[in-house]
């Protein structure tokens, strides 16, 4: 089997899902080619590469191939004849990433159930569920530099160009509905504007932009709340470069220590923290996430948000043997930290039970193999 991808290393998150996915293909014993995206030349300077290399198959992630066939210079009847079967897999919600339609034959994976919905209203036809896994394949080691009785990696993002363009009245009610999602995580933003009409008479309907400012928002205030809790306990914090904006004159000032490499230097820091905090994405993910394998998969003890929503049957095989102890609110994380820095022998346990679980069901090997699957019977 021929891949055709590329790296995007302003991609940060989605990067480590396509780095760990072509590490897996490339142990099934399949030909991958993935060049590096120079963001001065752009998508455009991809096509060349692709059509010499004339793969099976091309991987994307995020957005339907018809639209990086599109950045590339593809006329839609140039892409829809090429003979290379379309593979992509969905790691956020489609709701929040626009509109463009996916084209009957893309071979669809989501990393959520939840994701389902959207991706058919937008033309999906051949979807797959298929959660992410451990890019992490060694231990971090422990640095003295990272060490920490508690950490947490994550970003938060500056909304305030967004908000401005918003009426002050608009922007108070929308400002209730984020306070309420983080007091309730499992009720969807569609249920919150109902219940809380924006006057008399008056609702907001929810739309891709207006979820996506939501989403964001709702995350930073859900995120510094928690965080905030932890500060005591000696608190190391990374993240994207929009964090130094959120900790001024706060609790967090002081606990923020820049940003980390997800390759290279993150696994150390998940190996060298006591523990490490998940404070999960408030798009409402039923399904594991990358920091479910990968903290554990570093060496890395972790404490988890527990957002209320229960995983789909087709989730909990895929949670067997990885769930991690959770906390519900600021007073459930103070306790669990508590506790947990106090035991380090339960903690040593739990990584060493999960580490084998994940080296046995949750590489990115293992994701290839129904990915092989999935593409056999779409011949």
């Amino acid at each position: 089997m021929k891949i055709w991808s590329f790296d995007d290393p302003q991609s940060f998150g989605a990067r480590t899902v396509v780095c760990g996915a072509l590490r897996g293909m490339e142990e099934c014993g399949w030909h991958v080619r993935a060049p590096r995206l120079d963001p001065a030349a752009g998508m455009p300077s991809l096509k060349s590469d692709l059509q010499a290399f004339s793969p099976d198959c091309v991987f994307f992630v995020n957005q339907p191939p018809g639209l990086y066939y599109a950045r590339m210079g593809f006329r839609p009847d140039e892409w829809q004849s090429l003979p290379y079967r379309r593979l992509v897999w969905i790691l956020d919600d489609p709701f929040i990433l626009g509109n463009d339609p996916f084209h009957p034959e893309d071979i669809i994976l989501i990393a959520d159930p939840a994701f389902e919905t959207t991706v058919r209203q937008r033309g999906g036809v051949q979807v797959h569920f298929l959660p992410v896994a451990a890019d992490i394949e060694q231990p971090g080691t422990i640095r003295d530099q990272y060490a920490a009785p508690v950490g947490y990696v994550g970003s938060v993002k500056n909304m305030q160009d967004w908000s401005r363009k918003v009426p002050s009245d608009l922007r108070d009610y929308l400002d209730r509905i984020v306070a309420e999602k983080v007091r309730r995580p499992a009720v969807p933003f569609e249920q919150l504007l109902q219940e809380i009409p924006f006057a008399p008479g008056r609702r907001v309907t929810l739309d891709g932009p207006l979820a996506y400012y939501l989403y964001v928002m709702a995350n930073n205030r859900f995120r510094i709340e928690l965080l905030e809790q932890l500060v005591p306990f000696g608190l190391q914090l990374y993240g994207g470069s929009d964090w130094p904006l959120f900790v001024e004159h706060s609790a967090l000032q002081h606990c923020y220590r820049g940003i980390l490499d997800p390759i290279t230097e993150t696994p150390d820091f998940y190996r060298s923290a006591a523990i490490s905090i998940n404070l999960r994405s408030l798009q409402g993910f039923t399904a594991p996430t990358q920091r479910d394998f990968n903290i554990p998969a570093a060496g890395g003890f972790l404490l988890s948000a527990d957002l209320g929503t229960q995983p789909v049957a087709s989730c909990v095989p895929y949670w067997e043997g990885i769930r991690s102890p959770t906390f519900r609110d600021a007073t459930e994380i103070v306790k669990q930290t508590q506790h947990l820095l106090s035991s380090s022998n339960e903690r040593m346990e739990w990584v060493n039970s999960v580490r084998q679980v994940i080296h046995r069901n949750h590489r990115y090997v293992h994701r290839v193999e129904r990915i092989a699957e999935i593409l056999t019977r779409a011949m």
